[in-house]
């Protein structure tokens, strides 16, 4: 069995909510990702005025606490 083949076995076993997880981590490996998260907030700097920037904050916030069971 190859090294691939066998870490597609290991996730075929892992359950939904665990891939997501999975798939995050091996995302943020990439060096190349965090150049592209780079450009993006870069060329949308600037893009809100203040009232929407709040908003955006909060709802962001808001998401973030329901991912990780902290509703409120």
């Amino acid at each position: 069995m190859t090294v691939i083949e066998s870490i597609l076995r290991g996730l075929n076993e892992l359950p939904n909510p665990m891939l997501v997880d999975v798939a995050r981590y091996v995302h943020s490996l990439n060096p190349k990702s965090k150049e592209r998260r780079l450009a993006a907030l870069h060329a949308t700097a600037g893009c809100l005025d203040a009232e929407e920037g709040e908003a955006f904050e909060q709802a962001v916030k808001a998401e973030a606490d329901r991912d990780h069971g902290n509703l409120q």
